[in-house]
C-alpha cells in the first residue's frame, strides 16, 4: 500500500475517487469538471494524494498545510474498500506527511461516514462537525483545545438562545 501525491499520471484515478465522493454528497459531475477541480485546488497550493493498492485508488485526501496547520478536505476511501483498514492507513499516512511538514494542529470537515474513524484516532469533533486533532503536542495542550471547543460551543449557544429571547421581545 502506497500513499502518493497525485501527478497528471494519477489525475484520472483521483478524479474517479472524487466523483464518487461527490455523489455521495448528492453532486453529480463530469470527469471534465472533476480534472478542472482538481487543477483549480493545485493552483491554490493544496495537494492531493491517493491511497493505492497495487494499482487501485482506494482512496483520496487534499492537504494544505500553512503556519503550522494542516487542513484536510475530501477524505475518502472508496465505498467498495470501507471496513478492511484503509481509512486507517490513509489517517496515518496524513499524520505522518502533517508531522513531517510541521503542522501543530489538523482540522477537517470529513464524510459522516469517516467521523468515527477520526474520532478513535484522537480527533476532537464539534457540533459541526470539524474534526481537530493537535500534534506534537503534549496530551495536557489537546485537553485544553477540547476544552476551548466546548467553550465556543457553548457561547454560540448562548448567542443562539439570546436572539431567540431577542426576537420575541421583538414580537410583542
Amino acid at each position: 500500500m502506497e500513499f502518493v501525491k497525485t501527478t497528471q499520471q494519477e489525475q484520472k484515478a483521483l478524479a474517479n475517487v472524487l466523483k464518487e465522493l461527490f455523489l455521495l454528497e448528492g453532486k453529480a459531475y463530469s470527469t471534465k469538471e472533476v480534472k478542472e477541480f482538481i487543477a483549480n485546488e493545485t493552483k491554490s497550493g493544496r495537494n492531493f494524494f491517493l491511497l493505492k493498492e497495487g494499482r487501485d485508488a482506494v482512496g483520496c485526501v487534499n492537504i494544505h498545510v500553512d503556519n503550522g496547520i494542516a487542513d484536510l478536505k475530501h477524505f475518502f476511501v472508496v465505498k467498495d474498500n470501507i471496513d478492511r483498514g484503509y481509512g486507517t492507513k490513509l489517517l496515518e499516512n496524513v499524520i505522518d506527511y502533517c508531522r513531517k511538514h510541521n503542522a501543530n494542529r489538523i482540522f477537517s470537515v470529513i464524510p459522516r461516514m469517516h467521523e468515527l474513524l477520526f474520532v478513535q484516532n484522537g480527533f476532537s469533533l464539534d457540533k459541526n462537525k470539524v474534526c481537530v486533532e493537535l500534534i506534537n503536542s503534549m496530551p495536557e495542550q489537546q485537553s485544553n483545545l477540547q476544552n476551548q471547543l466546548k467553550d465556543i460551543s457553548l457561547v454560540e449557544e448562548i448567542g443562539n438562545r439570546t436572539a431567540e429571547k431577542l426576537r420575541g421581545l421583538k414580537t410583542k
